[in-house]
């Protein structure tokens, strides 16, 4: 199981990265939420629409996991949690942070995982 969470996360890494909102729109899940990196207590997106929107003012920017993460998939609950090198194209800034992305299997039983993005977050590391 926790092979195609893994799969999905990358999925999602790379459609943001090439800003492919069409394609990484569906691996959203209906009750998606996610924090911003400047201020996460500040500023909270709920719902794709919201969610999409936050991620595409985000656009030309890079986010790259670096390979030490920790994956925890049990149940129809799973996260994927790391440090990242994120390239703001606004200010140019190439900073390290912390990232959490927390999926839920939507899958009906028996069929196979079908993760969907539930909450992202993220803070600088240093």
């Amino acid at each position: 199981m926790s092979q195609e969470l893994i799969k999905t996360f990358d999925r999602t890494v790379v459609l943001f990265n090439e800003q492919k909102w069409d394609q990484l729109a569906p691996l959203l899940d209906k009750d998606v939420t996610a924090v911003g990196i400047d201020h996460p207590l500040k500023h909270h997106y709920k719902g794709p629409t919201e969610v999409l929107k936050f991620l595409r003012d985000y656009a030309g920017a890079q986010f790259r996991p670096h390979s030490e993460q920790q994956i925890l998939a049990r149940g129809r609950s799973g996260l994927v949690a790391g440090i990242a090198h994120w390239k703001d194209p606004g200010d140019g800034d190439n900073a390290l942070i912390i990232y959490d992305f927390a999926f839920i299997n939507r899958a009906t039983p028996g069929a196979p995982p079908q993760w969907l993005l539930l909450r992202l977050g993220s803070t600088h590391a240093d």
